[in-house]
């Protein structure tokens, strides 16, 4: 089998669905690409680099040497507006960033202006909860525009955040925790996974009991499962987004 694939690819007798048609490249396009990193490693991320839309151009392209050293060295840039805003006013600001689709069939799609608004009440509503540029929050979600949603609006405020696979067991859960010892955490309350339900608020409980820590908790509502009176509802978050931003007076919303 793994042959007949190789064959078919480095024999380019293979066939690219209409979805992926600007999204792919032939064997031989990536080996030319691949080759030119290798040969001149700076180059080619400086290259790569002059795409972005930076705020400041770079000093230095790298300075220092092995794991410490610093890439573009100096500059500066926005990493939201590279990834959102950068496209307002152009013909892609309309189109779908995001399409999700659950297993129940469900589907939600979300453009590039939907998300820029939603996280624009997240990024209010997560800094009247006392977010602040520099606090770590875990994610224990699947892959969902909620999800990605209150990513960006983190990415906008200053906060790192993790990512951690809904297919790790709580005790995987709870190293991660430990090691970031994050201000808050976002969860799911669950989700179906091969038709089987995927209690995620339940997991992160026995995360949490084995961590010792204790920070806050926000809740993407999928199932309708139970889940702790002290928890946070995403979706009270862009429906209270106004009067939470009223308490936070140092935000202004553009």
């Amino acid at each position: 089998m793994v042959q007949w694939v190789l064959d078919r690819v480095l024999g380019k007798d293979y066939v690219i669905p209409p979805s992926m048609k600007w999204k792919s490249i032939s064997f031989d396009e990536y080996e030319a690409i691949y080759s030119s990193s290798v040969a001149n490693v700076v180059g080619f991320w400086e290259k790569e680099a002059e795409k972005l839309i930076w705020s400041s151009k770079w000093i230095e392209s790298i300075v220092g040497n092995g794991p410490r050293s610093l890439w573009f060295y100096g500059g500066s840039l926005d990493a939201y507006f590279n990834i959102i805003e950068r496209h307002r006013d152009s013909w892609i600001w309309n189109k779908p960033a995001f399409i999700w689709e659950s297993e129940d069939e469900s589907i939600s799609i979300a453009t590039y202006s939907d998300l820029h608004s939603i996280v624009e009440r997240c990024v209010c509503s997560l800094k009247s909860l006392g977010v602040s540029r520099g606090d770590w929050v875990v994610f224990y979600t699947p892959p969902m525009i909620e999800s990605f949603a209150l990513m960006l609006a983190l990415v906008k405020i200053g906060s790192p955040f993790e990512a951690v696979f809904t297919g790790f067991s709580y005790g995987e859960l709870a190293k991660r925790i430990i090691n970031r010892n994050p201000k808050f955490i976002v969860v799911t309350d669950g989700f179906l996974r091969r038709g089987r339900v995927i209690n995620t608020r339940e997991t992160l409980e026995k995360a949490l009991k084995i961590a010792n820590i204790k920070p806050k908790v926000i809740v993407i509502e999928r199932l309708g499962l139970r889940i702790k009176s002290d928890d946070i509802l995403y979706s009270s978050l862009l429906k209270n987004f106004n009067e939470m931003c009223k308490r936070y007076t140092a935000y202004k919303i553009q």
